[in-house]
């Protein structure tokens, strides 16, 4: 009986000292836009429409350097003008770092989180189901 009340006892303060805690930062979700399709975000018509290089180094494979997956994307606004944008994930030798950010106006910001899916050894990356993920940049980060 003793063990029982000890047991309980320790359960109920591990049960309300979890209760307390508080979660630092709000999770952000992340938009995907599978190759060829469209998102709308806050009134844009983000597409993401071209795959132009991959030269990411395959799972599997020893590489020089990781390479990088270059894409270009559109966005689209309300009135109707369009704006193209590439983006660089990654970099070969020499080249610059990545251009990961898309700035559709001042107050509305993304970061390319990734391209989807990373290339595997001996797959043809024409077939590919690519797909872009983006999260949108809070102001105050």
């Amino acid at each position: 009986m003793k063990n029982f009340v000890l047991l309980l006892a320790l359960f109920t303060s591990i049960t309300l000292f979890a209760q307390t805690e508080k979660v630092a930062e709000t999770p952000q979700i992340a938009i995907k836009i599978p190759f060829g399709e469209t998102a709308i975000v806050e009134g844009y018509k983000i597409t993401f429409i071209e795959v132009i290089e991959d030269s990411r180094c395959p799972e599997g494979v020893n590489c020089v350097w990781a390479g990088r997956v270059h894409i270009k994307i559109s966005y689209l606004n309300n009135k109707g003008a369009e704006t193209f944008q590439e983006i660089i994930i990654g970099q070969v030798k020499g080249d610059e770092q990545n251009n990961s950010i898309i700035t559709i106006n001042p107050t509305l910001q993304f970061e390319v989180l990734n391209v989807t899916p990373y290339p595997q050894y001996n797959e043809n990356k024409k077939s590919l189901p690519y797909a872009l993920l983006l999260k949108k940049i809070l102001p105050n980060e």
